[in-house]
């Protein structure tokens, strides 16, 4: 992983990408007729906690400061921990320079005002957002 200048998570998308984060599991009816089902909130949960510890870890081998571009294509929310305030990329990966974000736009969980919203603002070699 040492030359290693670009990383891409990509998943199969789905035709309809409204509600496809797993903050959007249906199931039983909660509040004003959203539907959660927590057992497969859960499970979706853990499949993404999974997906961050895999990646945290294959990242281990990638030197500080030395990825140029990342793409996160699931159509999910991302993780706090890839790129959150304190996040992997934040701390050790500064200088990306090209960020691509593939995500669920109906998922207000990393917007949320608890300080474990996602951060972008310490990309300053950033020169393309999509």
């Amino acid at each position: 992983m040492k030359h290693t200048k670009e990383v891409t998570v990509v998943t199969e998308l789905e035709s309809n990408f409204g509600n496809s984060c797993c903050h959007w599991i249906v199931g039983s009816e909660y509040g004003d007729g959203a539907w959660i089902d927590f057992d497969a909130l859960a499970e979706s949960e853990t499949q993404k906690d999974d997906l961050t510890r895999y990646l945290l870890k294959l990242f281990k081998d990638l030197p500080d400061r030395s990825l140029r571009s990342f793409s996160w294509e699931t159509g999910t929310c991302i993780p706090g921990k890839l790129l959150g305030k304190s996040g992997y990329l934040n701390k050790k990966q500064p200088q990306i320079q090209k960020l691509s974000l593939v995500t669920d736009s109906t998922c207000d969980d990393g917007t949320r005002p608890r300080g474990k919203g996602l951060d972008i603002t310490r990309f300053d070699d950033l020169q393309c957002l999509t």
